[in-house]
């Protein structure tokens, strides 16, 4: 598969995964197995902007390792959660809720500043050339 085509691939989940989850559409409920589909969709969502940049990141060897480091942490959200959580369902109890929502917060960082890095990086070679 071609990059630019897989990168577009990528982008697409990212959005509607975000649209998903911010308009509390009800498939997200939807089991897959032992685990809600809006669970699986955030995953997803979280790993696909990393992954999208690390395409486009050239052999900038720091920012490739960002972005693995953003995948790598990304794609451990989920196990990480249930862990937390006790359940697939990501139902949370007493202090527990907390913590998550750190965890959370800073995958989706992470995640989304992946993307603008490389971005910023390809525009300054791109001026540094012209």
């Amino acid at each position: 598969m071609k990059k630019g085509l897989l990168a577009s691939v990528l982008v697409a989940v990212t959005v509607f995964a975000a649209v998903s989850l911010i308009s509390g559409a009800t498939y997200l409920l939807w089991p897959v197995g032992p685990f809600p589909l809006g669970n699986l969709l955030t995953a997803a969502g979280l790993v696909s902007p990393p992954l999208a940049a690390w395409l486009y990141a050239g052999n900038r060897r720091w920012l490739r390792g960002f972005c693995l480091v953003a995948m790598t942490l990304a794609a451990l959200w989920y196990p990480v959660s249930i862990v937390m959580a006790g359940n697939p369902s990501l139902n949370f109890t007493g202090y527990r809720g907390v913590p998550w929502v750190w965890l959370t917060l800073g995958s989706a960082v992470l995640s989304l500043l992946s993307p603008v890095l490389v971005a910023g990086a390809r525009l300054i070679d791109r001026l540094r050339r012209s």
